[in-house]
């Protein structure tokens, strides 16, 4: 008469679901220390054998070790489906984890330079990117550069995104979109800003004869402003920072009527010479 087989042991039963757990903890492992399975899109595959194999391990440790036991009926496709055992625990494993599984994210890296190009590395003081309806800040390095971490997936599988970059003394470019590199850095382009000042005030005739009108304005060093309105009032754009003492000219009709050293922006009631 054959000898009946020995049913596995308790101990069997745990040894296996721990077998299972660490087949889990290595997926895992291999998805955290592989940022690329991020953009690579392996993320969802990794993900699901962590799943399967942390449902194994519990189902073997339940049903194995404990000798529990499950059940779970509903319909499906026009019919009922009926599941036991272990595979109730595995297949709710996996359903669960689906529904609450975590969106992949990555590290994003924001680097700005001058009109000289890469080689003309600036330090911003501040960096910000456009993530949906999220205007994150950058963490800003030594280096310069501004790194933003933990940033979804699906805004780094586009071709660009905004950036806003303030550096003193300088103004982005353009406001496009900014591309992304394949190593996921955002080159920002930036120029020197042109300084410059408004020249405002009013030129009146010495005396109570009244402001000067259509006066042709003139600095040194600067455009012609436009000519005064008719209560004497001037007001115009210099490429000139404000502080800067220039040489300012009023002429009416071709004749000089104000001609002496003022700073910028003015802001004052300059008298004129003659009368109107």
């Amino acid at each position: 008469m054959p000898r009946k087989a020995k049913s596995p042991t308790p101990l069997f039963w745990m040894l296996a679901s721990l077998v299972a757990f660490l087949v889990a903890v290595a997926a895992a492992v291999m998805l955290v220390r592989s940022p690329n399975t991020v953009l690579s899109g392996l993320v969802a595959p990794f993900y699901y054998i962590v799943l399967v194999a942390l449902g194994c391990a519990l189902a073997l440790l339940l049903f194995g070790a404990m000798r529990g036991y499950a059940k779970w009926s509903g319909h499906a496709f026009s019919g009922t489906l009926e599941i036991s055992g272990p595979v109730v625990v595995v297949a709710l494993t996996v359903v669960g984890g689906h529904f609450f599984r975590p969106e992949p994210t990555a590290s994003l890296v924001v680097r700005v330079h001058g009109p000289e190009g890469h080689n003309e590395m600036l330090c911003p003081t501040s960096v910000k990117v456009v993530l949906g309806q999220d205007l994150r800040n950058g963490d800003i390095g030594q280096n310069c550069q501004a790194q933003f971490n933990e940033v979804p997936a699906r805004f780094l599988s586009g071709e660009a995104l905004y950036v806003q970059v303030m550096v003193p003394g300088y103004v982005q470019t353009d406001s496009k979109p900014v591309p992304i590199s394949e190593d996921r850095v955002l080159w920002v382009s930036m120029r020197r800003a042109t300084e410059h000042s408004t020249a405002w005030g009013r030129l009146i005739y010495p005396g109570r004869k009244g402001p000067v009108v259509d006066a042709v304005i003139a600095i040194d060093g600067g455009p012609s402003g436009s000519k005064t309105n008719s209560a004497g009032l001037f007001r115009f754009e210099v490429p000139i920072p404000e502080g800067r003492t220039v040489q300012l000219t009023a002429s009416v009709g071709g004749d000089v009527v104000f001609d002496d050293k003022v700073t910028l922006p003015i802001a004052s009631t300059l008298t004129a010479r003659g009368s109107p």
